[in-house]
């Protein structure tokens, strides 16, 4: 029976400590089949020269500065796919995870091998809470989703509920089958640069019919304050927050969002869906500084 080939990539750009302890977290790993793809757009702080020291294996490509985390990911995918890769898994390098992490993967993928899988993202902190379990459905007139847990609810294993059913998934621990990309295309570079881009693939993935859920067996941990300019749990000042709304390459700009909102919603919802959207942001953000 032929092995699986697995190829993960992650996009990296001046966290040169932060790559490495991740690139050591992957040699630790119980499961030793697979090839480490790194895209380093531009990094000044000697990343490239540090991973080709300290992990000669690994595969690194260059970007000029000016490619932001879609293109990056891109970048390393298409070299995953010249090389035949079966599976690809987008993986950021502020997460961490368990030595049998890959173990875990390639069950999964043995027991789904057309599917997209996601990992089940927790806090890095303890007691651990859930920071993404999946999302059941998504209300195109609000643009909502519904969530299994809320966003750092508190985490409890609960073997009888081991995959959960997404509409879509963040690229944080995400395997995907190098078939859905031949299906798809690549992530959306150009709407996309820097966030939602990974939303918008498997939103486009699961409307096609693609199964995608999450995996209870996929743990990643990741630090609160490692989520991206925007995010309402980041610790930061209003005026901050709202700048976020006006920059393409922040989490919440709200040019980004009516490109995502316009390509998955008819088009008369469309102004509704981008208002509630909005309104349903704003709320969250002040709900948590008002409790906190």
């Amino acid at each position: 029976m032929k092995k699986n080939k697995l190829a993960i990539v992650i996009a990296v750009h001046n966290r040169k400590n932060v790559t490495l302890h991740c690139l050591n977290q992957l040699k630790q790993q119980t499961y030793p089949y697979f090839s480490v793809i790194v895209v380093d757009d531009g990094s000044t702080d000697g990343t490239g020269e540090a991973i080709k020291q300290a992990y000669p294996s690994t595969k690194i490509i260059m970007g000029n500065g000016n490619w932001w985390w879609t293109k990056s990911v891109n970048k390393g995918i298409e070299y995953a796919l010249t090389q035949d890769a079966d599976h690809i898994l987008l993986l950021n390098d502020d997460t961490y995870f368990e030595n049998d992490y890959l173990e875990n993967v390639m069950d999964e993928v043995e027991a789904h091998p057309h599917s997209i899988i996601g990992s089940l993202n927790l806090t890095l902190e303890q007691p651990h809470r859930i920071y993404f379990s999946g999302a059941i459905s998504l209300n195109r007139f609000l643009f909502r989703y519904k969530r299994y847990h809320k966003t750092f609810s508190l985490y409890r294993e609960d073997p009888a509920k081991s995959n959960f059913p997404s509409v879509y998934l963040p690229a944080r621990g995400a395997l995907v089958p190098a078939s859905a990309f031949r299906e798809i295309g690549l992530l959306d570079e150009k709407h996309f640069p820097q966030y939602a881009s990974d939303v918008e693939f498997t939103l486009n993935a699961h409307e096609k019919g693609i199964n995608v859920f999450v995996s209870s067996k996929m743990k990643l941990y990741t630090p609160i304050n490692s989520t991206g300019s925007g995010d309402i749990y980041k610790k930061e000042s209003f005026f901050k927050f709202l700048s976020s709304f006006t920059n393409k390459y922040a989490k919440r700009d709200l040019r980004t969002n009516l490109k995502l909102i316009s390509h998955h919603v008819p088009v008369y919802i469309v102004p509704f869906a981008f208002v509630s959207y909005t309104c349903t942001i704003l709320t969250k953000y002040l709900i948590h500084k008002i409790r906190n």
